[in-house]
């Protein structure tokens, strides 16, 4: 479980926000000319919230899992973040106890990161160091350039043909 603890220590970035929510505003009432008639209805559509989008899980290559990670992470979601995490060569989720401690320790992380999503929006990252299953990320290049700071010190290690990210 000391990856995520060692993840709080880290990793950080700064800034303290919370992402805005989108929300959807109902367009202006169609009516008829005056004196037309009118085949619309005259009762209001209902207007529909959208849900946020969780960043998008990819576990298939090192760079897929930490691109996915990074996203997670400036997105606030740290079940996401959490769940791309292994430690002591085991996903976090099958470690007891170790999920809701690796949430309580992002917590304080999560929020002020929040407010770099944008920065992070299209991140992609390229040529980890592969050896057997485990990945460096030492010499990767990324989009943000931002993002070889954050995760150059940490690793992916593939665990049942998913990669997870560890320290």
């Amino acid at each position: 479980m000391s990856g995520a603890v060692a993840l709080g220590l880290t990793v950080s970035l700064g800034a303290c926000s919370t992402l805005e929510e989108a929300l959807s505003s109902p367009g202006p009432a169609m009516s008829a000319p005056a004196g037309a008639a009118s085949t619309r209805p005259t009762t209001p559509t209902p207007t529909v919230t959208p849900t946020p989008t969780e960043p998008a899980i990819d576990q298939s290559t090192p760079e897929a899992a930490m691109e996915s990670w990074l996203s997670a992470l400036v997105a606030g979601e740290g079940e996401t973040v959490c769940a791309l995490m292994a430690a002591d060569g085991r996903p976090v989720g099958d470690l007891k106890g170790a999920a809701p401690a690796c949430g309580e320790a992002l917590t304080p992380l999560l929020s002020s990161l929040t407010e770099l999503k944008d920065m992070f929006d299209g991140v992609s990252i390229a040529g980890a160091t592969v050896v057997d299953d485990l990945a460096t990320f030492e010499a990767a290049t990324t989009k943000p350039a931002l993002a070889a700071q954050v995760i150059h010190r940490f690793k992916a290690v593939q665990i049942k043909d998913k990669w997870f990210v560890t320290e």
